[in-house]
C-alpha cells in the first residue's frame, strides 16, 4: 500500500512542474533591471511610486553610490529587497515605470515636433505661418512675421537666437493648448 501511495505523489509532483534555474535567474535579473532604472529616476518622481521604507532607503543609498563595482553590489541588493516584495507590487511599480517612461516619449516626441514646426517657420517665413495659422488660428500673426524677422537678423548678426527661442516657447504655448 506504501507503493501505490507514493505513485500517486509521484503523480501529483508530475502535474507541478518546477521552475527551472535559468528561469529563477531570468526573474532575478530582471528585477535587478528594474531596481537599476528605479535607482535612475529622479527623487521628485520615486516618490510618486509609493516605494516601501526598505527600498526607498536602497534608492536614497544608491544616489550616493559612485564606484562601479559598488554599483553593482547595490543592484544585486535592490534586486534582493524586490524579490521578496509581493509580485503584485512589483507588478504595480513595473507599471508606474512604464508610464513615466512613455509619458517622457510622449514629451520627447512633442518637443521635437515643436522644433521642426520653428525651423519650417523660420526657414518658409509666411508660407509656413500661413500653413500653421490653417491649423491654429487663435496665433497672431503679427507676432510670429516679428519674431521670424527677429531670428533672422540675430542669425546675420551671429547673436544668440533669442528670438528663435521666443518663438519656440510661443508655439509650445499654444500648440499644446490644442
Amino acid at each position: 500500500m506504501n507503493n501505490f501511495s507514493s505513485d500517486n505523489s509521484l503523480e501529483e509532483n508530475d502535474e507541478i512542474e518546477p521552475i527551472s534555474k535559468s528561469q529563477i535567474k531570468r526573474e532575478m535579473l530582471a528585477l535587478q533591471d528594474l531596481g537599476e532604472k528605479l535607482c535612475k529616476l529622479p527623487l521628485k518622481v520615486i516618490k510618486d511610486f509609493g516605494l516601501n521604507e526598505t527600498l526607498f532607503a536602497a534608492y536614497e543609498a544608491a544616489q550616493s553610490i559612485h564606484s562601479h563595482s559598488a554599483q553593482k553590489r547595490h543592484r544585486q541588493y535592490v534586486g534582493k529587497i524586490l524579490r521578496k516584495i509581493p509580485s503584485e507590487e512589483v507588478d504595480r511599480i513595473n507599471k508606474q515605470l512604464n508610464d513615466y517612461e512613455n509619458g517622457l516619449h510622449q514629451e520627447t516626441k512633442q518637443f521635437h515636433h515643436l522644433e521642426q514646426l520653428r525651423d519650417n517657420i523660420l526657414g518658409n517665413g509666411d508660407k509656413a505661418i500661413n500653413e500653421l495659422l490653417l491649423e491654429y488660428p487663435f496665433m497672431e500673426r503679427s507676432y510670429l512675421r516679428q519674431l521670424v524677422r527677429n531670428a533672422n537678423k540675430e542669425r546675420e548678426k551671429q547673436q544668440a537666437p533669442k528670438s528663435a527661442r521666443l518663438l519656440f516657447k510661443y508655439l509650445k504655448e499654444h500648440v499644446d493648448e490644442n
